[in-house]
């Protein structure tokens, strides 16, 4: 199965949490919402060492695996307390979350290119190009 099949549910479960923290962010403090997001991602995690160990398939990582793992709970978090702030602050669902995302996958591309080496050509910095453009029209609507 190609990547890209992960890739559509991972943005669809993007835009399902954004809804959610949407919705959320007026009707319960924030350290709630981020406990209910730790709290479903511990368990999701749990359940899955559980499986793993079951089938003889887990394997514990060295120093070089715990610290970007450690990194992305770390960001994710970040993201969590920041979506909340914002849209407790009346920022629109349909601005911001487009905004914080581009933005995000922009920055992300870039540190593929300059830290992981890969590969870069005119189509790519035409899609850059364009989703900086985007960034840029959607916060100045």
């Amino acid at each position: 199965m190609s990547w890209i099949y992960y890739a559509m549910i991972a943005a669809c479960g993007m835009a399902t949490a954004d809804f959610c923290v949407k919705l959320a962010s007026d009707k319960v403090p924030t350290s709630i919402g981020l406990i209910c997001y730790g709290g479903c991602s511990f368990l999701a995690g749990v359940t899955w060492l559980l499986i793993e160990k079951a089938n003889g398939q887990l394997r514990i990582p060295d120093l070089s695996g715990w610290i970007p793992a450690l990194g992305v709970g770390l960001a994710f978090t970040v993201v969590t307390i920041c979506m909340y702030t914002a849209f407790r602050m009346g920022a629109p669902i349909s601005i911001a979350s487009p905004a914080i995302r581009i933005t995000g996958l922009t920055l992300a591309a870039l540190a593929g290119i300059l830290f992981l080496r890969e590969p870069i050509n005119l189509q790519f910095v035409l899609g850059g190009g364009l989703a900086v453009a985007g960034i840029y029209l959607l916060m100045t609507r």
